[in-house]
């Protein structure tokens, strides 16, 4: 299979090929125990900084990400399609097609749950003014371009496709306050209260986001400090 950049339309004149390949059970057994699950090659391309990289996958794996796999995981497969196969393999689109659909029975939970991430980055980045803490005022302004974002992709139904596209995948939602992009890429460039404060009321105040089932500081403690109590997945990893 084909995918990344190249394929969802952020590819650049230097960027890689992104590959999957689609093993036998036992093959990939094997490859999990000797942990060669990816592979780099630069022969194939004939483009300067050019190269072909990607990861060894099995059905069975494919299975696992459409029955319960995270949004990144998810986003990996968005606009990835067959490039070759075996004759006689059984088809793979329409697992695709279930990696890739929005998983709708979480979203208004996870927005909740990114609306308290992102209140309390609002009063973070208050403290780490008062302190005249930087690596606070940092870290508070990071996760709020990361947990407005996800507020806007979730409203979208658009899966988080990870860090590196975050921001080039919420410019592709149609809902969103116009200015936010820019916003949260001024931001990143000059992090500051601020700005901070700015993009948190832009996105809180976009539209009505619904009553939590609890306050804010009691989901964030849920999510970002005793979430190890009961094996969750990282709220930023979701």
């Amino acid at each position: 299979m084909l995918g990344g950049s190249l394929v969802k339309g952020f590819g650049r004149p230097g960027s890689d090929v992104d590959m999957m390949l689609v093993v036998g059970e036992a093959a990939y057994s094997e490859r999990q125990r000797t942990g060669e699950l990816t592979f780099y090659t630069a022969e194939y391309a004939d483009y300067d900084g050019g190269y072909v990289d990607g990861k060894y996958v099995a059905r069975s794996f494919l299975e696992l990400v459409a029955d319960k796999g995270s949004e990144p995981s998810r986003a990996a497969f968005w606009q990835a399609y067959v490039a070759w196969s075996r004759p006689g393999t059984p088809p793979l689109e329409e697992l695709i097609a279930r990696i890739t659909a929005y998983p709708e029975q979480s979203r208004e939970a996870n927005i909740a749950r990114f609306v308290a991430q992102v209140r309390a980055m609002d009063w973070y980045v208050g403290e780490a003014e008062t302190v005249d803490n930087p690596y606070l005022l940092n870290w508070s302004a990071v996760r709020a371009v990361l947990f407005t974002g996800r507020i806007l992709l979730a409203h979208n139904r658009l899966l988080y496709p990870y860090h590196k596209w975050l921001l080039a995948t919420v410019a592709l939602a149609p809902d969103k306050p116009a200015t936010y992009v820019k916003l949260a890429d001024e931001l990143m460039r000059t992090p500051t209260a601020a700005g901070t404060c700015e993009l948190c009321e832009l996105v809180l105040t976009f539209r009505d986001w619904g009553e939590p089932s609890v306050d804010w500081p009691a989901q964030f403690l849920q999510d970002s400090e005793l979430n190890w109590l009961h094996g969750h997945t990282p709220i930023e990893d979701l």
